[in-house]
C-alpha cells in the first residue's frame, strides 16, 4: 500500500513557512546544516519574500548543546551586522524554533569563495581577478571592525575567516558569514596538544588564537586568516592545474596549509601552555618574519604561467610582490602585520594593478605592434571609473527603492485605517497625501535606471577599447 510522504515545512516566527526547493542539495557543517528553501504563505508583517526568490535554511545539528549555543550567537552576530551601513554578511529573513531558535533564514548566497575560485583559476586573468576579490573581502572584514568595534576584545573580531566562510550573494557582492565560530579549548583542556590534528580552523586560525596568549589586535587575528585564505587560493591553482584531484575536505585539508602554520603547530604541540594569557614570543618560531623555503616555492610554483606563457622574469617579479604581502600578512607577532585589513585590501589591489602592468609589459615584448601598455592601463582606469559610476546609480536606486516601498506602506496603511465616507465627511479629513511622493520616487528610479545604461555603456566601449 501506497503512502503519503508529508513535506518538511519550517515555520518562522513573523509567520511565514518555509519548505525545501525541489532538487535542492543539504551541506552539512559542524555546527548546522544548510539548505536551500523557499517562502510559502504570509507573514504577519505583510513583507514576506517572494516565494520565487530563493533562501537559505541553517537548521542546528541536533545532538548537541554547544552547537545550538553557537548557532544562537551566529544568528544574534548576524543580525547585529544587519545593521552596518553596507551589506556585511547575509541578511536574516526570519528564525525558526520557539522557545528556542534552532535555525535562521537567510538570503540566499550562491556559492563561497573556494567554489568562486575553482571555476576561475583557469582563466587567462585569474590572478587580477582573484587579488581584486580579495581585495574586497578584506574590505569587507575591515567594515566589521569598524561596525564591531564596540564590542570591544575579539568580540570586535572574525575569528574563524576561511574560505567556505565568504560568501558570493546574489547581488555580485561579496559577504562574511559563520560567526558563531567556537573558541578554540585552552591548552590545559586541548585534545590537540599531542596530536597531528590540526585544531580549530586549521592553517586559517591565527598562532595567538591557538595558543590563548593574550588578544591586544584582534584586528591581527583575521588579518593572519586572510593571508592564509589568499595562499590556499593560489595553492589550489597549482594543485587543479598539475591534474591532482582536490581533497574532499577542499581548502580545510593540510595540502593547502603554508609551512608556516607547521611551524605553529610543532611549537604548539611541544609546550601548548607556554604563551597562555601572555604575549607570543616571536623568537619560540623559525623565520618567524619570513615565510619558510617551502612557502616560498610553493608560491612561486603557484603563479607559473599566470601570466600566460611562462616568464620567468616577470613571473619572478610577480612572485616577490607576493611574498612581501605574504610575508607581513603571516608574520607571527600580531603588531608586525599590517595594521588593519583596510591596508591588507590596498597591498591587494596593489598586487592586482602589478599584474596587469606586468602582464602589459609581456604583451608588448610579444606583439611590439599591439596597443602599448599605457594605454591598455589608461583605458582599464576609465573602464573602473565607469563601473564605479554604475555601482553609485545602483546603490541609489536601492535607496530610493526602499523609500518607495516604505511610503507605499504608509499610504496603504493610512487608506487601512481611514473612516469610512459615511461615518465622516470628506472635508473633515486630514490624512495627508503621499502619492506625489511615491510618483516623484518611481521618477527618480526611472532618471536612475536610464544613468545605469548609461554607465554599463561606457563599461561596453571601455571592454571594446581594450579588444583593439
Amino acid at each position: 500500500m501506497a503512502t503519503a510522504t508529508l513535506p518538511l515545512v519550517w515555520k518562522g516566527r513573523a509567520g511565514r513557512a518555509f519548505m525545501p526547493v525541489e532538487g535542492g542539495t543539504v551541506r552539512h557543517g559542524r555546527v548546522a546544516a544548510v539548505r536551500k528553501v523557499q517562502a510559502v504563505g504570509l507573514a504577519e508583517d505583510s513583507k514576506a519574500p517572494n516565494p520565487e526568490t530563493p533562501l537559505a535554511l541553517k537548521l542546528w545539528n541536533e545532538g548537541g548543546e554547544q552547537s545550538l549555543d553557537q548557532l544562537q550567537r551566529e544568528i544574534r552576530t548576524m543580525t547585529f551586522a544587519s545593521t552596518a551601513a553596507h551589506p556585511i554578511a547575509p541578511k536574516v529573513i526570519d528564525v525558526v524554533g520557539n522557545p528556542s531558535v534552532v535555525g535562521v533564514v537567510l538570503e540566499w548566497c550562491s556559492g563561497n569563495l573556494e567554489d568562486w575560485w575553482g571555476r576561475t583559476l583557469r582563466e587567462p586573468d585569474a590572478f587580477g581577478r582573484l587579488m581584486t576579490v580579495l581585495a574586497e573581502v578584506a574590505r569587507q572584514v575591515d567594515a566589521w571592525h569598524e561596525h564591531a568595534a564596540a564590542r570591544g576584545g575579539l568580540d570586535s573580531a572574525h575569528g574563524d575567516l576561511k574560505p567556505t566562510n565568504v560568501l558570493l550573494g546574489t547581488t555580485g557582492r561579496w559577504l562574511i558569514s559563520d560567526f558563531g565560530a567556537p573558541p578554540v579549548d585552552p591548552p590545559e583542556d586541548s585534545p590537540w596538544a599531542e596530536s597531528d590534528i590540526v585544531p580549530g580552523g586549521g592553517a586559517f586560525l591565527a598562532p595567538e588564537l591557538r595558543f590563548h596568549a593574550r588578544i591586544d589586535l584582534p584586528k591581527a587575528v583575521d588579518v593572519w586568516s586572510l593571508g592564509a585564505i589568499a595562499f590556499a587560493m593560489l595553492r589550489m591553482r597549482r594543485i587543479v592545474l598539475d591534474g591532482s584531484p582536490l581533497p574532499r575536505n577542499g581548502t580545510a585539508s593540510l595540502r593547502f596549509a603554508p609551512a608556516r602554520a607547521e611551524q605553529v603547530t610543532e611549537v604548539y604541540r611541544n609546550s601548548p601552555a607556554q604563551f597562555f594569557e601572555k604575549e607570543l614570543e616571536p623568537t619560540a618560531f623559525p623565520t618567524p618574519e619570513r615565510l619558510p623555503e617551502p612557502d616560498r616555492n610553493a608560491i612561486r610554483e603557484s603563479l607559473r604561467g599566470a601570466l600566460g606563457e611562462e616568464d620567468e622574469a616577470l613571473e619572478a617579479e610577480l612572485t616577490q610582490g607576493v611574498l612581501k604581502v605574504l610575508d607581513r600578512a603571516l608574520t607571527i607577532a600580531p603588531e608586525r602585520r599590517y595594521a588593519d585589513a583596510a591596508t591588507l585590501a590596498n597591498a591587494l589591489d596593489d598586487l592586482a594593478r602589478k599584474w596587469i602592468s606586468l602582464a602589459a609589459r609581456k604583451d608588448e615584448q610579444e606583439n611590439p605592434d599591439a596597443v602599448p601598455g599605457p594605454v591598455i592601463e589608461a583605458l582599464i582606469r576609465e573602464r573602473d571609473v565607469a563601473r564605479a559610476r554604475a555601482a553609485a546609480v545602483q546603490s541609489e536606486m536601492s535607496s530610493l527603492q526602499d523609500r518607495i516601498d516604505s511610503l507605499q506602506d504608509a499610504l496603504s496603511h493610512t487608506q487601512t485605517q481611514a473612516p469610512t465616507p459615511q461615518a465622516v465627511p470628506v472635508a473633515a479629513s486630514t490624512s495627508p497625501d503621499r502619492s506625489h511622493l511615491l510618483l516623484a520616487g518611481m521618477a527618480a528610479i526611472v532618471l536612475l535606471q536610464f544613468g545605469t545604461l548609461a554607465g554599463i555603456a561606457e563599461i561596453g566601449r571601455a571592454s571594446c577599447r581594450e579588444r583593439v
